[in-house]
């Protein structure tokens, strides 16, 4: 480290630069030097205006020296008797030029040059310096604390590891799908007329359309997965409903060829458009597998029931928490306004709680009074294969379906018209409601009808259309695998973009069956 430089710099090879820095510090030798120069240049323009410098204080002009007519003629200045005549002026100019000159010769061997490099070079120097170190060292800083000054994440706090989203990882797959590998199916048609509801579980409330400027509640934020095998196993099969449910409300459709919910559709749709797999890398799921769907026969002997174990909140669940410089007390963590949203959706804007900022905002799931979940299943038939689909029911208008969603008004972009159009399609809903937002207050109120998509876009329903058929000509193919494949259940496992379809069992098991064959 450099005298007078506070920056940390680089030790090079001598006769190459001595130091490399981005400042350049004046020691008080130099500064020395640049007076004695500046005294230099004024004693020169002292002499050339025939000025004498040093006198009584106030400059005076000289007199000519008295002419002697037997005595010889002496210089101008000089005393009677006295040695050569030598310029006082001239001296000075001398001494001062030489003193200066004497300086920067001595200044030079002790001054430290330096220069400046790039970005790139700065590798290169850096490779001598970082030689025996481990290249796996724990860095000092955590992304996002830039800008605070007092920040409370702990820098020594490593990492969150994933969360667990597989039972097992399948090691030999039945089949192997990519999401090129349907691009060559036919389309398969499907209108919204031909989607007929079948029964509905529970009484979705009246819907009003609210009035933009109301501030909503936001949830706290989502928990993850249990880790402990045992318990993820219990979570899971806890979430594995959809037969009894379906068994108990519409009894009347269980001989269809698949048996789902709406989000195990929109969750390989979104897989075949090669959507999931980014999202997934990005994440840092490129080495954990993840079960998207839950594959099981139908109990009644005809069938598949395709049930999603995916839950998207494990990619952000429990993550590092919110440190900024302004901290409230409800800290939430990419929490919902869900229950805010239908609160304000049913006409109650009265029911209010106050954040401590002092302003007011619909209360959430806290303070009670919310409508119960319900649900509706639809029935429709598509490139040969008939279903049956299970979709949550939020709202009635006039005895029409109304689906209520809200996004971040600066992410609207997420918000496509094709999977709109894909939900609407599969839920047989009528109206589709999306509240937009700012930090929790709505800002606009956007609603779409069937008629007004097909307006908007004529060929939003030939896209959807193509893309129905490579999800039904992967569902034909899983169905013919699993015929023969004994009991099941099974599982379409996610693995560094390429979707398997293997057996769902517990780690043990595989463990017992290894140890059985060995």
């Amino acid at each position: 480290q450099a005298e007078g430089h506070h920056l940390p710099v680089f030790r090079l090879p001598k006769g190459v630069c001595r130091e490399i820095g981005v400042a350049m510090a004046i020691s008080r030798a130099q500064s020395l030097a640049y007076a004695l120069g500046l005294v230099a240049a004024l004693l020169a323009l002292s002499a050339s205006l025939d000025f004498v410098a040093w006198g009584a204080g106030v400059p005076q002009l000289r007199s000519p020296a008295p002419q002697h007519g037997a005595g010889p003629r002496r210089v101008p200045g000089s005393a009677v008797g006295s040695g050569p005549a030598v310029d006082v002026s001239s001296a000075w100019i001398f001494a001062a030029a030489a003193t200066a000159a004497f300086s920067a010769k001595l200044l030079r061997s002790n001054s430290q040059r330096r220069a400046i490099i790039g970005f790139r070079d700065s590798f290169e120097l850096a490779k001598p310096v970082m030689e025996g170190r481990p290249t796996n060292f724990r860095r000092n800083y955590i992304p996002g604390q830039r800008g605070y000054k007092e920040c409370l994440v702990d820098p020594k706090i490593e990492e969150k590891r994933a969360a667990r989203m597989h039972r097992c990882k399948v090691h030999e797959a039945l089949l192997m799908f990519k999401p090129t590998d349907f691009n060559r199916a036919p389309a398969a048609p499907l209108a919204m007329d031909s989607v007929s509801e079948v029964a509905t579980v529970g009484q979705p409330f009246e819907y009003k359309k609210p009035a933009p400027g109301y501030r909503m509640e936001k949830e706290p934020g989502d928990k993850r997965t249990p880790p402990g095998k045992a318990e993820y196993e219990a979570h899971m099969n806890a979430r594995f409903d959809l037969y009894e449910a379906a068994q108990k409300d519409a009894s009347s459709s269980l001989n269809k060829d698949i048996i789902c919910d709406r989000a195990s559709l929109m969750l390989l749709l979104e897989f075949i458009e090669d959507k999931l797999t980014p999202e997934l890398m990005s994440r840092g799921q490129h080495n954990h597998p993840v079960d998207l769907v839950h594959i099981s026969k139908n109990p009644s002997g005809k069938g598949l029931v395709l049930e999603r174990c995916f839950e998207k909140k494990n990619l952000w669940a429990e993550f590092r928490p919110y440190r900024g410089g302004w901290k409230r007390s409800e800290v939430s963590n990419r929490g919902t306004f869900t229950p805010a949203w239908q609160r304000l959706c049913t006409g109650d804007h009265e029911t209010q709680t106050m954040m401590v900022t002092g302003l007011r905002q619909v209360a959430g799931a806290a303070s009670g009074g919310l409508p119960d979940a319900c649900y509706r299943f639809v029935e429709f038939t598509m490139g040969g294969l008939s279903f049956l689909s299970r979709v949550r029911a939020h709202a009635k208008e006039d005895g029409k379906n109304v689906e209520l969603a809200h996004k971040n008004w600066y992410f609207q972009e997420e918000v496509t018209l094709l999977k709109t159009y894909w939900k609407m399609l599969f839920g047989a809903t009528d109206k589709y409601v999306m509240g937009l937002h700012r930090s929790g207050k709505l800002v606009q109120v956007i609603e779409a009808t069937k008629d007004e998509m097909k307006e908007k876009s004529p060929a939003l329903i030939e896209a959807a259309e193509r893309r129905l058929g490579r999800l039904t000509e992967m569902l034909k193919q899983v169905q013919a695998a699993v015929e023969n494949g004994g009991d099941g259940p099974w599982v379409l496992q996610w693995q560094r973009g390429t979707l398997l379809l293997g057996d769902y069992i517990s780690e043990r098991k595989v463990k017992e069956e290894t140890m059985t064959v060995a």
